[in-house]
């Protein structure tokens, strides 16, 4: 849990559906910061 607490991370129960709405959220945040900062895609 104090590894948790250093990096800013809070666990909370919720729901599958919950889970899978903030991922989606995250990655389509990080794929605009990625899109405009230019990094190009590996893989």
């Amino acid at each position: 849990m104090i590894a948790c607490y250093k990096l800013g991370i809070e666990a909370r129960a919720g729901t599958p559906g919950a889970l899978r709405a903030q991922l989606e959220a995250d990655i389509e945040k990080w794929r605009r910061v990625i899109e405009h900062a230019n990094i190009p895609q590996q893989g």
